[in-house]
C-alpha cells in the first residue's frame, strides 16, 4: 500500500488560501493535478474549516505520514 508524507499533501495544497473549508480543499485538488491517494487521505478529514496546512496535518493524524 502506497502512503504519502507531508510534502506532497503540502505539494498538492500549493497555493490554495487559508482559511479553508474541507470542501475548499477538495474542490482544489479537482481543479488541479492532485494524485488520487493525497484525495482519498483528504475525504476522511473532519468537515470544517481549517486555518492553516499544520491543521490540515493534525487532522490527518500521525497514522497517515
Amino acid at each position: 500500500m502506497s502512503t504519502i508524507g507531508p510534502s506532497t499533501v503540502h505539494d498538492a495544497l500549493n497555493g490554495l488560501s487559508f482559511p479553508a473549508t474541507k470542501e475548499q480543499i477538495l474542490a482544489h485538488l479537482d481543479d488541479s493535478e492532485a494524485a488520487g491517494l493525497v484525495r482519498s487521505k483528504l475525504e476522511d478529514i473532519p468537515d470544517g474549516e481549517y486555518n492553516d496546512i499544520d491543521e490540515v496535518d493534525q487532522a490527518l493524524g500521525d497514522e497517515s505520514y
